[in-house]
């Protein structure tokens, strides 16, 4: 961390330079734009820069899809184009930066701000949005807890991020979210329940006698006078004692419509005269043994809701989802991780009481990997997944690969090179 007493301007730039390697140097700009900041702080404050780089070569290929014409489950996409191929890509998944601070208020209360950024190592271009990850304005109590306003991470999904596959899972094809967070038919992000939102409130309370509640509402901005004005609800109580970890979250969407908007046809996804409630609720447990071998659990229960709209459009789906992770370590050096998701076929309903099946939207992925570290910051590491996409089913976990076709089996394989400062 850097005090503002050890901040003159033109010195805290060269002292991050110095300590950052070359690939690292790019993320200088975010330090360099922050430094009228910097010397504006009082100086009591304290500042940490800080980043995660984890790029990969990975080799992708994509088969098995189901034919053109094969009968398919009612609200799921028929197969079109491709339907076997391979390739390459080199990708660095959720690699950032960021800075944060506090400012104390008094002994035991303090200010507290984050500002984060996706650096995309592969490309150096990613959108036109900078601090695109975790970023708020809060305040932060001994007593009375943490409440923050921004762009955050959801409640939900941060009960179960505890459990990250070898430090490499978020945005990574090894992230079992993309099977246990998501449904089996359309390709519409309206129906994820591992997300990071926007116009945030968040707040944590103290742990009291290792217990700890959690709650946030993500606000529902109109983009328009008469635009609809969805909103995101997200609470959990975890239970944290030495080397255990439980948890029981829940998130609500409101007109999210994450049923509507992937059905298989364009009348279908209309959500005019519509309303949705969909909702999913998460029990996590996850435990490190003395051996250091840690093992995690998931289980999930989704279901999407909607009224209105006419005979033959969405109504209701819901399924299960589950997921056991193993994470051992081996030597110091070298640890290695293995887990296994799966997802339910789930049931369905349309207005109108036309007839609707589920018949091939389960699936189910299984990853394995290993890392071994060079030094504290500095680590290699190697991953391998197939997904398996029942005949109905879209589950995927590309990133910059192109797309699977309904009922395509994904395989693939990576190494690459982690950096934290």
């Amino acid at each position: 961390m850097f005090s503002n007493r050890e901040r003159p301007e033109g010195r805290l730039l060269p002292k991050i330079r110095a300590a950052m390697p070359g690939p690292a140097r790019p993320a200088l700009a975010l330090a360099a734009g922050l430094m009228p900041l910097l010397a504006a702080m009082p100086a009591q404050a304290e500042l940490d820069f800080y980043g995660k780089l984890y790029p990969e070569v990975n080799h992708y290929r994509m088969k098995g899809a189901t034919k053109a014409d094969a009968d398919v489950a009612t609200i799921a996409t028929r197969r079109s184009g491709t339907k076997d191929y391979s390739g390459e890509t080199v990708e660095s998944s959720n690699s950032r930066v960021g800075v944060r601070g506090d400012i104390p208020i008094s002994p035991s209360f303090k200010a507290i701000f984050q500002a984060e950024a996706t650096l995309p190592v592969d490309s150096g271009t990613k959108d036109s949005k900078f601090f695109n990850r975790d970023t708020f304005v809060g305040l932060a109590s001994e007593q009375y807890g943490t409440i923050k306003l921004g762009l955050l991470d959801t409640v939900y999904k941060n009960m179960a991020e505890g459990a990250s596959f070898l430090g490499v899972s978020s945005g990574n094809f090894v992230s079992i979210s993309n099977i246990i967070a998501r449904q089996g038919f359309g390709s519409s992000s309206a129906s994820s329940f591992h997300v990071r939102r926007q116009n945030t409130i968040y707040y944590e309370t103290p742990f009291f006698a290792n217990f700890q509640v959690l709650a946030e509402y993500a606000v529902g901005e109109k983009t328009a006078a008469g635009a609809p004005s969805p909103w995101l609800a997200s609470y959990a109580i975890q239970y944290n004692v030495d080397k255990l970890h439980l948890a029981v979250a829940q998130e609500i969407h409101h007109d999210f419509f994450g049923g509507s908007l992937n059905m298989p046809t364009a009348a279908l996804r209309t959500t005019d005269g519509k309303t949705s409630n969909d909702m999913s609720t998460r029990f996590s447990a996850m435990y490190t043994f003395p051996t250091q071998t840690r093992v995690d659990v998931n289980y999930a229960i989704t279901k999407f809701k909607e009224k209105g709209g006419d005979t033959g459009h969405f109504k209701r789906y819901k399924h299960d989802s589950w997921s056991i992770g193993l994470d051992q370590k081996v030597t110091n050096a070298w640890s290695l991780a293995a887990q296994y998701g799966a997802a339910e076929k789930g049931s369905c309903s349309l207005m109108g009481g036309a007839s609707c099946d589920t018949d091939g939207l389960d699936g189910q992925m299984i990853s394995v990997g290993a890392r071994y570290k060079l030094n504290k910051g500095v680590s290699l590491f190697g991953l391998y997944s197939v997904l398996v996409n029942g005949h109905s089913a879209v589950y995927s976990n590309v990133g910059e690969a192109p797309a699977p076709t309904t009922g395509a089996n994904i395989e693939q394989a990576a190494v690459g090179i982690i950096y934290a400062f």
